[in-house]
């Protein structure tokens, strides 16, 4: 695991994640590792000395935010259908807005962390990153951890269709530039977002 930093690329890990396990084991066939913010230390960006800057899939002078926005590109580009991201501070939910995704920080312990390298272990939290609901819950159904984890599944939510009582949230401050651009933002775009 080189955390984004080329510091540690002669480091590995002694095996995979407890996560990693517990998605292989649900039948996941893992494909790659993604570019990350270095040490997991940014909120606004995916920039690193192992993988330079990730750019926003949609617009190259917007961010993909971080510090899981290698992982939020990487399915916004149809790479993959689930990525893990670990968050802190906004590294699962910046991504996920950022590139169009469903992002679920869940509770602190909920989701194993064995195997990450943590920013702050008493915050970290590692959750999905998925194109769809559905996808997400599935993800986190195979990621619980301890206790009776068949009784909080999470995708038989999804059997109703009814959205009633259901708030949704608009996240007002997705059109920021990329560090490295120098390009402004668009104003027809935050525009169209304030209309919304």
């Amino acid at each position: 695991n080189l955390s984004g930093a080329a510091a540690l690329r002669y480091m590995s890990g002694a095996g995979d994640a407890s996560a990693l396990a517990r998605l292989r084991h649900a039948g996941a066939l893992p494909l790659a590792k993604a570019n990350m913010a270095e040490l997991a230390l940014s909120g606004t960006n995916s920039l690193s000395t192992a993988g330079g800057e990730t750019v926003n899939a949609y617009a190259f002078n917007a961010t993909a935010s971080g510090s899981s926005g290698g992982t939020g590109v990487a399915l916004a580009a149809n790479f993959a259908v689930i990525g893990l991201g670990t968050d802190t501070c906004g590294s699962i939910v910046g991504p996920a807005g950022a590139s169009n995704l469903f992002g679920l920080r869940p509770s602190h312990g909920l989701v194993s962390t064995s195997g990450v390298s943590p920013a702050a272990p008493q915050r970290d939290v590692l959750g999905p990153m998925t194109r769809t609901v559905r996808d997400n819950a599935l993800a986190l159904d195979a990621l619980l951890y301890g206790g009776d984890t068949a009784l909080y599944k999470y995708s038989p939510a999804l059997l109703s269709s009814s959205i009633e009582g259901v708030r949704i949230g608009v996240w007002r401050d997705a059109f920021r530039s990329s560090p490295s651009a120098g390009l402004p933002t668009d104003a027809d775009e935050v525009a169209a977002l304030e209309a919304a």
